[in-house]
């Protein structure tokens, strides 16, 4: 009786095979989770990679445009110094005045100013 209920040979072969295909089919299916973690986190990055170049681009677009306007500030200021220094010869210009300590500029001025004394 118990041999009419057991499987036959070609039966347990079918019964492992199947068995052996659905680990083979979660093996899988693991693999590719972790792969579609990997690709999300990665997209993830990229995309923070791209909004962090956005703003360094406005960033220096900012840093640019600031440096500028202090360039044409220094030059108008230098320029209306001059303008002033030509105009009246008693004005020193702002950038040879005794308060800075710049090396070179208060070198010039103190040989030109110098009284030798002995």
């Amino acid at each position: 009786m118990l041999t009419k209920l057991a499987p036959t040979k070609e039966q347990w072969f079918s019964i492992f095979k199947a068995r052996s295909l659905k680990k083979a089919v979660k093996d899988s299916e693991r693999k590719l989770d972790e792969l579609l973690q990997r690709i999300t986190t990665a997209t993830e990055e990229i995309d923070n990679l791209k909004q962090f170049e956005i703003s360094r681009n406005q960033t220096a677009k900012r840093d640019e445009e600031d440096a500028l306007s202090l360039v044409e500030y220094v030059k108008a200021n230098y320029i209306q110094s001059n303008i002033r220094h030509r105009l009246d010869k008693s004005v020193v210009p702002n950038s040879f005045d005794q308060k800075l300590h710049y090396h070179l500029t208060t070198y010039f001025q103190n040989i030109s100013t110098k009284n030798p004394k002995k």
